[in-house]
């Protein structure tokens, strides 16, 4: 048996005469699968650009006003102390954000009109601001609606011996 395996004579492999028009053919397939990816992205690219609504940039908007601050934090307060009080009720209501969003944007609204335009000189500290900067915009209407559920989820978490309160 030894001497029958001597005799075999070690394989060996074909040549592919092939192998060289199959990679290049491979590497043109990968290269066309690119430029297909690349264009779908393009596409998807200026699909994308064309919905996007940047008329909001295009003016200068202010955002941190006096009736953000005032707005907020009376939102802020009211969410806490709603949330609060019925917390500690039998029967439950949920104070979220929508009940700012729902209230504040005709009292921005409003705000928006009827405060004076004029703007204001503290001197001796060196600031100016306007109480009526321009509209009630977007920007504002969401940093207050933030502000207000910041007061909501605040009014949940904390307990009595925090706030010294009993309901």
């Amino acid at each position: 048996m030894s001497s029958h395996v001597s005799q075999l004579k070690p394989r060996t492999k074909p040549i592919n005469e092939y192998a060289s028009t199959y990679q290049q053919l491979r590497q043109e397939e990968e290269k066309l699968n690119d430029r297909d990816e690349t264009r779908q992205y393009e596409q998807q690219a200026r699909k994308f650009s064309e919905e996007i609504n940047d008329e909001d940039d295009i003016d200068y908007e202010p955002v941190w006003t006096f009736r953000v601050l005032l707005l907020g934090l009376l939102s802020f307060i009211f969410l806490i102390i709603t949330t609060k009080y019925y917390l500690h009720e039998t029967s439950e209501c949920v104070v979220s954000m929508v009940w700012v969003m729902v209230f504040v944007y005709p009292i921005g609204f409003i705000m928006g009109k009827k405060l004076p335009r004029r703007k204001i000189y503290l001197r001796p500290i060196g600031l100016e601001f306007a109480l009526n900067p321009g509209s009630f915009n977007k920007k504002e209407y969401a940093l207050i609606s933030i502000i207000g559920n910041i007061g909501a989820v605040y009014g949940g978490l904390t307990s009595d011996f925090i706030l010294n309160t009993s309901f």
